[in-house]
């Protein structure tokens, strides 16, 4: 599995290739804004409410879980992701 963290700044450009395994993460006491372009366009509305509630805990990572298949969203197990997360905090 290819494995890269990739550190954007303001004003930066990421693209993700389709069918690319991919996270996001704001830095430790930080916020982010983010602009997602999806082309062509496929509904996810749904799939980022649900993460701000999360974020809000008004909703769980269990409900998140329970949505992958509608959303088209899946999630893996990553230690690389893991690691540089806990060594970030």
């Amino acid at each position: 599995m290819w494995e890269d963290i990739v550190t954007v700044s303001e004003g930066d450009l990421l693209v993700v290739p389709p069918l690319t395994t991919h996270a996001f993460r704001a830095a430790v006491g930080s916020s982010a804004d983010v602009l997602i372009v999806f082309i062509p366009g496929v509904e996810r509305f749904g799939y980022f409410r649900l993460l701000e509630q999360v974020g809000h805990g008004t909703a769980t990572v269990q409900d998140l879980l329970d949505s992958q298949e509608e959303f088209d969203n899946h999630f893996v197990e990553s230690p690389v992701w893991t690691e540089t997360a806990k060594a970030r905090q």
